[in-house]
């Protein structure tokens, strides 16, 4: 697989997945099996409950070299990068 460029301004893909309840599974295959050098940024939406913390970042950082982070309203996606972003109701409201 060849990496996508980043152009002089640096951009570069950003790659959404979501997963219900049961998901960290899938979430843990998919980047165990993904190179670290993808220049892709991907942002993993676990379907969570809003009112206890999530420990999704803890529990995928074992599964990939990249470096593992909880997004929040401010922290934007990096290139070669997993975010976790907490799903929850208020987002479509």
């Amino acid at each position: 697989m060849t990496p996508p460029q980043q152009t002089a301004m640096g951009t570069f893909p950003v790659v959404g997945i979501g997963a219900s309840a049961g998901g960290l599974e899938a979430f843990r295959k998919l980047l165990t099996a993904l190179p670290i050098d993808t220049g892709i940024a991907f942002v993993l939406i676990p379907h969570l409950d809003p009112s206890h913390p999530s420990m999704m970042a803890d529990l995928l950082s074992g599964s990939t070299a990249m470096p593992v982070v909880e997004a929040g309203d401010a922290r934007l996606a990096g290139s070669r990068r997993v975010s976790d972003r907490r799903h929850s109701k208020r987002q479509f409201e």
